[in-house]
């Protein structure tokens, strides 16, 4: 998953902007799965500690004028 993710950003930069992308794809993708598992472990340690959010302080805000969203499921 983490590989795909950065092999579309990758063709995305070259399709759309015209940057030229280095071959350090696998090295981003390993980066990747690093911060998802020291994120997960905080997430996790949050969890057992009991200190997240109370449902009524999670909500949904708008954009930003001129931003936009793109959601990906896998």
């Amino acid at each position: 998953m983490a590989l795909d993710y950065e092999i579309c950003c990758d063709k995305n930069k070259k399709c759309f902007e015209r940057i030229d992308v280095d071959v350090a794809t696998v090295q981003k993708a390993q980066r990747s799965i690093v911060n998802f598992k020291s994120a997960s472990t905080v997430m996790m340690e949050t969890l057992n500690r009991g200190s997240i959010l109370s449902i009524l302080d999670v909500h949904w805000t708008t954009l930003c004028s001129g931003a936009y969203k793109l959601n990906i499921d896998a």
